[in-house]
Order: C-alpha cells, then structure tokens, then sequence
C-alpha cells in the first residue's frame, strides 16, 4: 500500500521563500515611497484651501475680502490675526514637527504691501518653507 504524502517537501517550500522574497523586493520600495507623497499631497491641497477660501470670501464679501474675513473661511491652517500669515500643519512628519508651509499675504498684486491688520484687503500670496523638509514656491501668486 502506498503513503499519501502531508503537506509540502523542501524543495516546495524553499521555492515558495524565494517568490515571496521577490514579491516582497518589488514591493517594498512602492510602499517606502508613499510618506513623501501623501506630504506633497497635501501640501496641494493646502495651495487648493488657499484659493477655495478666497473664492469663498469674495462671494461673501462680493469683493475682495478683507484678512478676518479670509482667516475665518481657510481651515486646516493656523492664521495670525492681523499679520498676513497662515501656516500648515505638519504634514512630513519630520523631526521638527513644525508646519510645513508658511503662506504670506499680500495688499497687493505683487506682493509689495504686506498685511498688516484685520482690515487690510487680500490681492496676492508667497509660500514660503517652513523647514527644510518641503519645498515652497517663493513666488507671488496674484489672486485676483
């Protein structure tokens, strides 16, 4: 009588090893990626909240809204009350733990003239880095 034969040889299972090494050496690097990513994501979105809440304020104000009327539509940010700046969250992780991008508002369109009270009108912005971890644009965006 022959003996069925339990569960896998040597061979079968050093071979399984293998292929799961290779599964696991592609993918791996796919997922080490993904941090970075996830923090350029949504430092894109913090450039979209940027203008959604401007958007939002020149509806409610039916013009060009001024400082505390931007601050209360932009979320998600931390905003001085009268100085023209809003910061982000810290979105990489890093070891700074500080927010990630700085956006700096401007009465102006070319960023010339900087907030400086609740009152002053919004035109244009520069984001700036915060650490060194991301990287802002430094440009002047002219919002109107």
């Amino acid at each position: 009588m022959k003996r069925q034969q339990a569960g896998m040889t040597l061979i079968e299972l050093v071979i399984v090893i293998i292929v799961l090494g290779i599964i696991a050496a592609v993918a791996a690097p796919k997922f080490a990626d993904i941090s970075g990513t996830a923090a350029i994501s949504a430092q894109d979105g913090s450039r979209g909240a940027v203008l959604s809440a401007y958007t939002i304020s020149v509806a409610v104000d039916q013009g060009t809204p001024t400082w505390t009327t931007y601050i209360s539509k932009i979320g998600q940010m931390t905003c001085g009350a009268s100085n023209g700046i809003c910061t982000t969250d810290d979105f990489d992780s890093d070891t700074a733990a500080k927010g990630d991008l700085e956006f700096k508002f401007y009465s102006s369109a070319t960023c010339g003239a900087a907030i400086t009270a609740g009152t002053d009108t919004i035109f244009s912005y520069r984001e700036g880095a915060v650490n060194t971890a991301v990287a802002g644009t430094e440009t002047c965006v002219d919002m109107n």
